[in-house]
């Protein structure tokens, strides 16, 4: 069956690249549901009523077989660029990892989102805020832009990964290796006296 699909969400092309269904031109190989590969031999543009676009933990999704983005690309590539320079950053890699609190508030906090509300454009209100804030920052100089992008990358990065420990040791655990870090690297056997990170008898062992 043929692939529907906006030209902004993005699609999964060879070597685990996701680009958007924009840059598919006859010829492309797209990876499909089994990981296999299809050659696109057509490209048409449709009108239709109404469009489905639904979350998933991985943000990958199989439509009519072909392993596709459940994200939209904010720029015409596959990685984030300012003008001539690019970025190390895929879109798809950036769109994963600035989900992590959405992820972590439905599987981890209230474990069900089916309750969420939208936007009369069919949007989460998880994504409609920060989606406009990411299309104003990309309208501002390159260095502005990267300033603001950088250490929110970093933050998100670590938000996916406590979320990715959360997964694989559950909250107890990872609650229990942060506490016993802290006190073995700030306030030691004590508990009383603060020490220096340098000091730390567990990071002494390395």
């Amino acid at each position: 069956s043929p692939l529907e699909i906006s030209s902004s969400h993005m699609v999964f092309i060879e070597k685990e690249r996701c680009v958007p269904a924009s840059k598919l031109r006859i010829g492309d190989s797209v990876v499909l549901g089994d990981v296999s590969s299809a050659t696109v031999s057509r490209v048409q543009t449709v009108t239709r009523v109404g469009v489905f676009a639904p979350f998933t933990r991985s943000g990958k999704i199989v439509v009519n077989g072909v392993l596709a983005s459940t994200f939209v690309a904010l720029r015409d590539s596959e990685r984030l660029s300012f003008g001539a320079y690019t970025t190390p950053f895929t879109l798809q890699w950036l769109a994963v990892t600035f989900e992590a609190p959405h992820r972590i508030y439905c599987l981890h906090v209230v474990a069900d989102c089916r309750s969420e509300t939208y936007t009369r454009d069919g949007v989460s209100h998880w994504v409609s805020a920060p989606l406009r804030i990411s299309l104003w920052l990309l309208r501002q100089q390159w260095i502005v832009a990267l300033a603001v992008l950088i250490p929110t990358a970093v933050l998100f990065s670590i938000i996916s990964f406590v979320e990715a420990l959360v997964q694989w040791l559950g909250w107890a655990l990872v609650i229990l290796a942060v506490c016993s870090l802290a006190r073995c690297c700030f306030w030691g056997p004590s508990r009383t006296k603060r020490r220096k990170v340098f000091d730390c008898p567990c990071l002494q062992a390395y």
